[in-house]
C-alpha cells in the first residue's frame, strides 16, 4: 500500500542526504587548498568512454612515512563526464610516468587529491542538491496533508 508521509520523507531524506554530501565535499574541498603536498608518480593515464561522454582516468602512488598509497581521486567529489576534449586536456596534464604534486589530508595521509581546492562543478552540485532539497519539502507537507485530510 502506497504511504504518501513515508514516500514524502523518503524523497526528502534522499535529497537531504545528496545536499549534506555535496556540501562536505565543498567544504573538503576548500580546506585541500592548503593541504601539505608530496610528489606523486603518475601511473595510468588514459580517456574512459561512457554514454554521456568521456572522464579521465589517473591513478598515482606517492610514500608518506615510510608508507606506500595509490589513489585514483583527481579532485574532491568526483569529476562529471565531460564532452569534447577536456578529459583528454587532463590526461595530457598529467601523462603516465610523469611527476606531480599531490595534497594529502592531514588527518589522513590515504585521503589524497591531484588537484586541490575549489571547482565550479563542486558549486554547482551543491546548489544543485540544495535545490532539490527544498524541492521536496513541499511535496512533503503536501503528501502530510493529504493523510491528515483523509
Amino acid at each position: 500500500m502506497f504511504n504518501p508521509i513515508a514516500f514524502g520523507c523518503l524523497l526528502s531524506g534522499a535529497a537531504g542526504i545528496a545536499f549534506t554530501i555535496a556540501v562536505r565535499n565543498l567544504l573538503r574541498a576548500k580546506k585541500s587548498s592548503s593541504w601539505p603536498t608530496v610528489d606523486c608518480t603518475i601511473v595510468d593515464a588514459q580517456v574512459m568512454a561512457s554514454p554521456k561522454g568521456s572522464r579521465p582516468k589517473i591513478v598515482y602512488r606517492y610514500r608518506v612515512a615510510g608508507r606506500d598509497y595509490e589513489s585514483a581521486r583527481v579532485v574532491i567529489g568526483g569529476l562529471w563526464e565531460t564532452s569534447g576534449d577536456g578529459s583528454a586536456q587532463m590526461v595530457q596534464r598529467f601523462p603516465k610516468s610523469s611527476v606531480a604534486a599531490v595534497a594529502l589530508d592531514p588527518g589522513d595521509p590515504a585521503y589524497s587529491v591531484l588537484i586541490p581546492g575549489v571547482r565550479l562543478h563542486q558549486v554547482l552540485t551543491a546548489i544543485f542538491s540544495a535545490v532539490i532539497f527544498i524541492a521536496t519539502l513541499p511535496v512533503l507537507w503536501m503528501f502530510t496533508r493529504l493523510v491528515i485530510a483523509s
